[in-house]
């Protein structure tokens, strides 16, 4: 029956059904397209910027970039670097990612996290006064058993991504303020104290989630609004006061 169908029907209607069949199939395929999720790295239906912008930091000095990631003229998320402070009160650095719209949220996870409490006393004198050295070095490690255990809190942290990854709405999203600082040190403060001169100082460790310096990394986000957007930030924390934007890149319309 069907060889008799080939031989009643013209091949040119053939031919013409099954351009017509392939060109159906293409455009069913295009609009199935999973818009739930996307894979990092992956340019198809995504708009990418790959305008590479780098901000360093002086001291008593600060860079920025505003990324609008939406292409609506408004700033969605803010990279910022600065460095202030005085040799004698020490030099503050800051390094964040700074949601600015409700509708930005980047990917992550909460964990609970404990900041212990290692201090070091020395006591010493000169000819003229007893000194008491106090040093407090709070840490997200116990570094030894005596360590007091001064807060436990739950916490949002950005996860990196790497390319070829899945990022689906179904995700775990927030808008927090990211800090990319891990260390600093408190100012040295000398006060006297039953006739002791008591010089207190501090320093704090935090990377137990950290995102490495020097390295390529990717942060998901998701933008909410009539259509939520998925997408990503692609960067390099080269220091404390030095990042790289490599690119970003979000779900077309």
């Amino acid at each position: 029956m069907a060889s008799s169908l080939v031989n009643i029907i013209p091949r040119r209607y053939w031919i013409l059904a099954l351009v017509l069949f392939l060109i159906f199939m293409s455009c069913r395929k295009e609009n199935d397209v999973d818009t739930d999720k996307i894979v990092i790295g992956d340019y198809h239906s995504m708009y990418v910027d790959s305008t590479e912008i780098s901000i360093e930091a002086s001291y008593n000095d600060f860079g920025e970039i505003l990324l609008d990631l939406d292409l609506d003229d408004s700033a969605d998320l803010r990279l910022v670097v600065a460095i202030y402070g005085s040799p004698g009160m020490t030099f503050h650095y800051v390094s964040e990612l700074q949601p600015l719209d409700s509708g930005i949220m980047m990917y992550g996870a909460y964990s609970g996290d404990t900041t212990f409490l290692d201090r070091k006393i020395r006591i010493y004198q000169d000819e003229y006064n007893t000194y008491k050295s106090i040093t407090n070095n709070f840490s997200c490690h116990r570094e030894n058993p005596t360590d007091q255990v001064i807060r436990v809190e739950t916490v949002f942290h950005p996860l990196v991504l790497e390319k070829d990854d899945i990022l689906g709405l179904s995700d775990l999203f927030a808008s927090d303020t990211e800090s990319f600082i891990y260390h600093w040190s408190s100012p040295v403060y000398t006060y006297v104290e039953n006739d002791t001169v008591i010089v207190e100082s501090g320093n704090s460790l935090y990377d137990c989630h950290s995102i490495p310096y020097g390295e390529e990394v990717f942060l998901g986000f998701r933008l909410f609004g009539p259509a939520d957007r998925l997408g990503w930030i692609k960067l390099i924390l080269g220091s404390e006061a030095r990042i790289t934007l490599k690119e970003f890149a979000i779900q077309k319309l």
